[in-house]
This record gives structure tokens, C-alpha cells and sequence, in this order.
């Protein structure tokens, strides 16, 4: 015959050894040793009484929490609430999105992917970042992007703004959600970004660039062509100087240069003009024609240019045994006598003291442009004829 195990008197969080010991019902000794409610149980704010939570196993008048009932064996939530993530209370479901909640149970009419989010202050429901917001049918739709398989238009869409999405430029096409005509999947695979057909375009990253060997430039954000290509004149990229090649034949869109080495390059005495479209010929020297300044300075050396279609000096530079050198003039440090020079005449210029002077017996004529002696005889006159006059004062 069996017989009823008796239960103690102990009350919840009294020390306990066994569950026989705890009388309260629904309660147990765990292994900590106090008394407490058992698993789907907890204890009544107000008495010794162990109440189900949502969830939990209950007849019509166990379940007490505000807004539950017992449906079949289990504590619900009523129509229009939804159990707390204790399961100790019914809190009511937020109805329009992004409104109110305290937590994400309340958020359960837009579907599972959606989050209580903060705002900064109060929180709200939103979707999820794997989601977005269906209008029509207030529920959160998980986001498919392109090449993703896709059964409805709805699956397919793309941000726009933070947080935000977009089925205006793609569309599910055969299962494949597919960028719309003038679009292109961006490399992340998430967006579709807008075409640029052609070089000076807006971009935001080389893919957005259609025109073969092209680049987004970093910081123009404009489509050019990549290094060793140059934009020819239908508005394609061509190899350029420096361009990859395995015969000279593929260099053909770079007069007068050749394979070598697997770069267009330009053979010896030639260099690229600045564009990398052609090899120009290196002049040998002063007043030699030329058509840019790379050309003049293999001989002129770094301050030589091309100007009005010759090789010349730059503008306060002067040639000094075949090379281009800065012009010091009347006054200026010098160290070597040939850094010294005046746009008329060098004659009688030195390097004294480490200035540009003019030599003994010499002065500066009118606008430092050369040395005369003209001050210097109009001085020694002046001083004779002075002499001679105080002479024939005294006789």
C-alpha cells in the first residue's frame, strides 16, 4: 500500500537538507539548501505560495498573474499581451511599429525578426538588421539581396538609408533577386549600385566603373583608367607606357614603343609624354624642338623646360656647362663665380665675399641688369674738374 509522502513546514528560502522538509507547495530543498518554487514556479510577492508562471502546469485557478489563463495544462497570456522574459507577467503586445516596448516580447506581432530597441530613451519595436518594414502587412521581412534566391518581390531589397531599405532597384527575376537594368550588385554583394558608363563618371568603387581597365580613383571618386592605361580619344582605357603587353603588337595604342620585359615601354633615347600614349624623342640640348618638358630634361637637367616649343632654361635659371642652374643675382649668396648672372650682360660679375657684385671699378646699372662703369668715370671726372677748379681759385 502506498503511502503519502508528509511534507514539512518549512517556508520558501528556509534552510532545508530535503524536498520533503519544504511545505510549501511546489516547492523543493535544491542543492543550495533553502527551500524555493520548482521549475516553472515562482514565488508570490505577497505570500508563501508558489504561483505558475506563463507557461507553467495549472488548473483554471492556479494561473493568477493579471491578463492569464490556464488553456489546457499551461498558464497563457490573454489575447493582445505576451509573457515577460521572467514569464512573471503579461505585458501588452505594441501594435503600430516603431512604438513603445520594454521588451522584445512585446514586439511579436511584427514577426520573429525584430528587436526592443533603444533609441537613446525610451526603447521601440523595430526590424531586426536582417529584416525590413512591410507597410502594408505590418510585419518585418527578411532582407535578400543580390543573387539571393527569392519567391516574391518583397524577399528582394537593398539599404538606402541607414537602417533603412529599398525594393526600388532590384527585383526578383527567375528566383534570383536581380539589380534592375542600369545597376549592378556592388562587391559586397549587398547593394546595387548605379552604372558609370563612362570615365569621369561619379563612382564610389571600382566595380561601379563599366569601361574596361578602369578604376574608381580614391579620391575624386570619378572612373579613370587604371595605371599603364590612358583614356583614348572614343573614350575607351588603352594601354598606355608602363601597361602589361607580351609582343610589342599589343603597344600598338603607344607610338614609337615596344614589349619589354611584359611593359610598354620606351626604347633608349625616347621617353612617355605625360598622358603615357606616345614615346617622344629626348632632345640633346638648349633651343632643340620638343613638345613637353620631359623631353629637355635627360640634357638640361632638372630645371630645364619646354617652351614655345623648344628646350629652354626656367625662368631665373641659366645654362652653366650644358645644365640649367639656378640665377643669382647682384646681392645674392654665391659660393662658385658661374651661379652669378644678370638677364643683359655677365660681364664684370663676380662671386666676392660670397655676394654677386660687380667687379672693382664697377657699378650696378639701371635695374641691377648688368655692371657698367659709366658711375664710376662720371665720379672720376667729376672729382678732376673739382681739383682743377680749386687750383685756379688759389692763383
Amino acid at each position: 500500500m502506498h503511502t503519502a509522502t508528509k511534507r514539512g513546514n518549512k517556508e520558501l528560502g528556509a534552510a532545508c537538507s530535503s524536498d520533503p522538509e519544504c511545505g510549501t507547495l511546489n516547492s523543493e530543498c535544491p542543492p543550495s539548501g533553502y527551500c524555493k518554487c520548482k521549475t516553472g514556479f515562482f514565488k508570490s510577492p505577497t505570500e508563501d505560495k508558489c504561483i505558475p508562471e506563463i507557461g507553467g502546469p495549472c488548473t483554471n485557478e492556479d494561473c493568477v498573474i493579471n491578463g492569464s489563463s490556464c488553456d489546457g495544462s499551461k498558464c497563457v497570456c490573454g489575447m493582445g499581451t505576451a509573457a515577460s522574459a521572467t514569464k512573471q507577467e503579461c505585458l501588452n503586445q505594441t501594435i503600430a511599429y516603431n512604438r513603445r516596448c520594454s521588451e522584445i516580447s512585446q514586439c511579436t506581432l511584427f514577426g520573429t525578426r525584430v528587436d526592443c530597441k533603444s533609441n537613446g530613451g525610451s526603447s521601440n519595436c523595430v526590424c531586426d538588421a536582417s529584416s525590413r518594414h512591410i507597410v502594408e502587412d505590418n510585419i518585418c521581412w527578411i532582407v535578400k539581396g543580390p543573387g539571393q534566391e527569392c519567391s516574391d518581390e518583397r524577399d528582394c531589397s537593398v539599404p538606402y538609408k541607414t537602417n533603412e531599405f529599398s525594393d526600388m532597384y532590384i527585383d526578383c527575376v527567375e528566383n534570383k533577386c536581380t539589380c534592375i537594368e542600369g545597376y549592378h550588385p556592388s562587391s559586397d554583394g549587398k547593394n546595387c549600385n548605379l552604372d558609370a558608363p563612362d570615365l569621369g563618371d561619379t563612382c564610389t568603387e571600382n566595380s561601379d566603373c563599366q569601361v574596361g581597365n578602369s578604376i574608381c580613383d580614391t579620391k575624386t571618386k570619378m572612373c579613370a583608367c587604371k595605371t599603364g592605361y590612358y583614356a583614348d580619344s572614343e573614350g575607351a582605357c588603352a594601354i598606355g607606357v608602363g601597361g602589361s603587353c607580351s609582343v610589342s603588337e599589343d603597344c600598338a595604342s603607344v607610338a614609337n614603343s615596344e614589349c619589354m620585359a611584359n611593359k610598354c615601354q620606351c626604347p633608349a633615347g625616347w621617353t612617355s609624354n605625360l598622358a603615357i600614349s606616345e614615346c617622344l624623342p629626348i632632345t640633346n640640348g638648349l633651343n632643340e624642338e620638343c613638345a613637353e618638358s620631359q623631353q629637355c630634361t635627360p640634357s638640361l637637367g632638372e630645371f630645364g623646360e619646354c617652351r614655345d616649343e623648344l628646350c629652354q632654361c626656367q625662368k631665373k635659371h641659366h645654362l652653366v656647362q650644358g645644365t640649367c642652374t639656378p640665377s643669382k643675382g647682384l646681392g645674392d649668396d654665391c659660393s662658385k663665380g658661374y651661379e652669378c648672372f644678370l638677364p643683359v650682360s655677365t660681364e664684370g660679375l663676380v662671386c666676392r665675399n660670397n655676394k654677386c657684385s660687380c667687379d672693382y671699378g664697377l657699378v650696378p646699372a639701371e635695374n641691377n641688369a648688368y655692371c657698367t662703369g659709366s658711375a664710376a668715370r662720371a665720379t672720376v671726372g667729376f672729382f678732376t674738374l673739382t681739383v682743377a677748379f680749386l687750383l685756379v681759385s688759389l692763383k
